[in-house]
């Protein structure tokens, strides 16, 4: 169970998704770090153009965001026509590795090992229910796969004893994520992700002990309000790795911030009736309220030692 939570946190925060630019005379693969010993791969891309093959310089690479890299190749075309690209690099990452396709301002779709091909010159620009339907999902993908940010929220509700607590917990939270969520996205508030994981494990941690400690509910709410301020930072860290759309920033920053919404009140819907139950429980009582808090606690004291090392 311990190494089912450690695999866990390494999959929360790399989601298996990167961004390929194709630009008139270069091509610009945007990856995390944890992809940063692969710059051969983008020669191995195949551009084509009219049908005639494209040729590409060697590659570069430059750092991005604050861990994040690009590798940088030159790309000619010989002649005119509709541009295709296949992105054989995919081939090479784990299984469900997507990357965004964009050409200027425009993201134009999504591939992936399955379907590696777009043709870019004829892919129209993503309309806004397109856009917002992509960020919707990712949102609620986010969620539904952060183990850290889903235990932190189950910790919380295994203290709650009322729905109302409850309700002013999720609120708490839900306001103070989307607000720092907003503020990173734009480039307003910058922090580097070896700082903001490890804070999301101790958010972990103290959660824990926040219900191993006399029951006060408007310090929970002010606990959960701060802390969710955290979070915020680490959803935005997708968003980092992916970049918002220029022409149409806000309906995908709100749909993704929507979709994390809707992921965390699927989540609420499911486990609060279940945690009330089971704190009811006469079985579980106090002493095992104790128990399962200590293990959240450990959890992320595991999830934060792996995040520092």
């Amino acid at each position: 169970m311990w190494s089912y939570f450690l695999v866990g946190a390494a999959l929360a925060h790399e989601p298996g998704l990167s961004r390929l630019e194709v630009h008139a005379d270069e091509l610009v693969w945007a990856v995390s770090n944890a992809d940063a010993a692969t710059p051969g791969w983008l020669g191995e891309t195949a551009v084509t153009q009219g049908g005639a093959p494209c040729a590409l310089g060697p590659v570069t690479t430059r750092p991005s965001g604050d861990d994040g890299v690009e590798h940088v190749a030159a790309l000619l075309c010989p002649g005119t026509g509709p541009l295709e690209v296949r992105a054989t690099f995919l081939e090479h990452l784990p299984p469900g590795h997507r990357t965004l396709v964009t050409a200027g301002d425009d993201s134009l779709g999504w591939l992936d090992a399955r379907n590696p091909t777009l043709a870019v010159s004829a892919a129209a620009p993503r309309t806004t229910t397109q856009v917002v339907l992509e960020y919707l999902g990712l949102g609620v993908e986010h969620i539904l796969t952060g183990w850290d940010h889903l235990l932190f929220l189950g910790g919380l509700l295994l203290g709650v004893r009322t729905l109302k607590e409850a309700g002013l917990v999720v609120t708490g939270f839900t306001v103070a994520h989307s607000i720092t969520l907003a503020l990173a996205a734009l480039q307003l508030v910058v922090l580097p992700s070896s700082l903001v994981e490890p804070a999301i494990a101790l958010t972990v941690v103290w959660v824990g002990v926040e219900n191993l400690l006399p029951e006060n509910p408007w310090r929970r709410v002010l606990l959960t309000t701060v802390l969710g301020l955290v979070h915020g930072l680490g959803f935005a860290g997708l968003l980092a790795e992916l970049g918002l759309p220029r022409g149409q920033l806000l309906p995908a920053l709100l749909s993704f911030n929507g979709g994390v919404e809707l992921g965390q009140f699927a989540v609420v819907l499911l486990a609060l009736p279940l945690l009330r139950r089971l704190r009811e429980a006469p079985r579980f009582g106090v002493k095992g309220l104790r128990y399962a808090s200590i293990g959240v606690s450990l959890v992320g004291v595991g999830w934060f030692v792996e995040r520092v090392l």
